[in-house]
């Protein structure tokens, strides 16, 4: 009956996948033809900065849901997160008031909204509610549509405009779901501080890091290159990503929840078996990912539009680094179950080290294309190195038991 019940949580998940990164696929050659790279180097830029904004607002304290004890653990820290989202929001709200661009009022809904939408999953991971996500990324395809929309009309935010009605309409779903009683503020913070220790001293600094040396790469393009190269950057990395995000919005999910299940229980031995099979089925998937993008890159987008001629050399660059994020991906919440923080937080140090260094070798060189080679190349052996090493833990341990 457990085999049953998650191989059907895998499935819609999967399937909920397979459909929004399909339907994102197409939409992107449809769209590319509509905006300009240097559309497409403003929305990278956004994101980037809205998902830091948007990450330091919880203290990585969304793990703490899915770690919770019981249902009504998870619903109590949800309140407690939500209300110090809620805070930041009107912090933000307040900063980008004075600090003015025609983005300005875009930045704080944008932080409300993806937050939000990350804090209903991880209390629908907790209670084993998959379906509900699976529905809510179909929902979030109506970004698509809006996106598409607000190019018709020349609205030059259209980008922006599409990827905030999305956000919302998944929002408003999962809102829909769960009920008023999801929305409650609780200002309680020691205990759910003094709980979650290890999150915030380690966690929260580490994944800040490991967040910082992936989304600060389109900002840092966008400030010392030009909005056009960082259009060319977002669309092979959107590309390359999109296997990435596959395995997140499916696969990562439901190896997440059984991970914790059979740590909780002990069983490491039958945890470090089931570890290794899922890495040589991502391995093995990562592979077939990155080579048909490049593929299709090749032949098709430089026929669809000359202003993308780029993106193809752009995907083969950056090919090292999204195939080891795509294996690493389900591994990465190891560092948390498996109370390795510390080494987690020196990880990602180096890794933003070496992102730093090869956008510093673009910008000395006059070259964004030898500085994204280092960088990839450089994070690639990384994260190779810490697979190697959450591995070796893991089997330690198992014998150890």
């Amino acid at each position: 009956m457990i085999k049953y019940k998650k191989l059907t949580s895998l499935s819609w998940l999967s399937m909920a996948s397979i459909l929004v990164q399909s339907s994102s696929f197409v939409a992107t050659l449809l769209l590319i033809k509509m905006y300009s790279p240097a559309h497409f180097g403003n929305l990278s830029a956004f994101l980037s900065l809205i998902s830091i904004l948007g990450f330091i607002s919880t203290f990585n304290l969304d793990y703490a849901i899915v770690l919770s004890k019981s249902e009504n653990d998870s619903k109590i820290t949800f309140h407690k997160i939500f209300t110090i989202l809620c805070i930041f929001t009107f912090i933000y709200t307040l900063i980008f008031s004075i600090i003015y661009n025609q983005y300005s009022c875009y930045y704080p809904i944008g932080i409300f909204l993806i937050t939000l939408n990350q804090l209903f999953e991880y209390y629908l991971i907790k209670n084993n509610r998959f379906k509900n996500i699976a529905l809510s990324k179909i929902i979030s395809i109506s970004t698509i549509i809006f996106q598409y929309y607000f190019g018709l009309i020349h609205a030059k935010d259209g980008l922006i405009l599409g990827f905030l009605v999305g956000q919302f309409l998944s929002c408003l779903y999962l809102f829909c779901v769960l009920g008023f009683d999801c929305l409650k503020l609780n200002f309680s913070w020691k205990s759910l501080y003094n709980d979650n220790l290890v999150l915030v001293n380690f966690g929260f600094p580490s994944n800040l890091i490991d967040l910082l040396a992936h989304q600060l790469i389109p900002i840092l393009i966008l400030s010392y290159f030009s909005s056009f190269e960082t259009g060319i950057y977002f669309l092979a990395a959107k590309l390359l990503a999109s296997g990435a995000l596959l395995t997140a919005n499916s696969y990562s999910k439901i190896f997440h929840s059984k991970a914790v299940q059979l740590y909780n229980h002990q069983k490491l031995t039958f945890l470090y078996q089931y570890s290794i099979k899922s890495l040589k089925y991502l391995s093995i998937l990562a592979f077939m990912f990155c080579t048909s993008v490049y593929i299709f890159s090749y032949f098709a987008i430089p026929y669809l539009d000359k202003k993308w001629l780029y993106v193809p050399v752009f995907i083969l660059i950056l090919t090292p680094y999204f195939m080891m994020r795509i294996i690493f991906n389900p591994f990465s919440f190891f560092i948390e179950i498996l109370r390795i923080n510390k080494t987690g937080l020196y990880f990602n140090i180096l890794l933003l080290s070496v992102t730093m260094l090869g956008i510093g070798v673009g910008i000395y060189l006059e070259s964004i294309k030898i500085g994204l080679f280092v960088l990839s190349i450089g994070n690639a052996i990384l994260i190779g190195l810490i697979i190697y090493y959450i591995f070796n833990y893991l089997k330690k341990i198992s014998v150890d038991i």
